[in-house]
């Protein structure tokens, strides 16, 4: 998220870039209260949530202990590959 705001902010679109953060921070609140609403299309453990309408994924990964923990891996572009390891 942080380049895609610093992308904004140097295009004079401060305004875009902070409503970008607010709506990022409200999912991934909404995440931790309800970890299930993402998908585990492969079965490996790791997890996908769009941040629908915008046109970003979250990739993260549920530890199961107590208290259950999000762990977000990634904040990506739709368009973009989900290499971990970068």
């Amino acid at each position: 998220m942080r380049d895609q705001t610093f992308w904004l902010g140097t295009r004079g679109r401060r305004a875009d870039a902070l409503r970008l953060k607010a709506h990022v921070r409200d999912r991934l609140r909404q995440l931790a209260e309800y970890p299930e609403l993402g998908h585990d299309e492969d079965g490996d453990g790791l997890r996908e949530m769009s941040l629908y309408p915008l046109p970003f994924v979250v990739l993260y990964q549920l530890d199961e202990g107590e208290p259950r923990v999000v762990r977000v891996l990634r904040l990506f572009h739709e368009r973009q590959e989900q290499d971990l390891s970068r």
